[in-house]
């Protein structure tokens, strides 16, 4: 990525060029990213941030790439984030796709909308959007016990009542 902003001329780091372009803008404010040996963020696997800047971002992606009427990602860029990849139809460019690792080789939850996406972070934390509802559900916790088919069952089930 550094190479490809080097060379369409931008010299900024990319947690600058991220922050610039897509943090800001949607005024997250509280992502806090490790760092390897060489002092580059993980973006991956690295980033601490708040349950508001987390849904902020999600429904940035639920809304297509648009903020406030603001297109701050191409839909292109979207649409291929969301895409099924061919190492992994379940997974996309950083997001499990309906409706997640655990089930990965599971048969398909009844009830749960096709485009529902996922965003999986450590200890089971959970970014849940599903743009033709212009729903975001986001998950904070750490439960042994927690499988993404039992909450996604209950949640489209009618039965979101029962989770808490």
């Amino acid at each position: 990525m550094q190479r490809k902003l080097r060379a369409q001329g931008t010299h900024a780091n990319l947690l600058d060029y991220l922050s610039s372009r897509v943090l800001d803008p949607i005024g997250a404010r509280s992502a806090q990213w490790s760092r390897d040996d060489r002092g580059h963020p993980l973006f991956a696997s690295g980033t601490k941030i708040s349950a508001t800047d987390w849904v902020r971002f999600g429904r940035l992606i639920a809304q297509h790439g648009v903020w406030r009427g603001r297109h701050l990602l191409a839909a292109r860029l979207v649409d291929q984030m969301l895409a099924p990849s061919r190492a992994n139809p379940r997974y996309g460019l950083g997001w499990w796709l309906a409706p997640g690792p655990e089930a990965e080789h599971a048969r398909p939850i009844r009830g749960v909308p096709k485009d529902l996406v996922m965003a999986a972070g450590a200890g089971d934390q959970r970014l849940y959007v599903v743009p033709s509802l212009g729903l975001v559900v986001l998950r904070f916790g750490d439960d042994e016990d927690f499988e993404d088919r039992d909450f996604l069952t209950r949640l489209f089930s009618g039965k979101a009542r029962s989770l808490a």
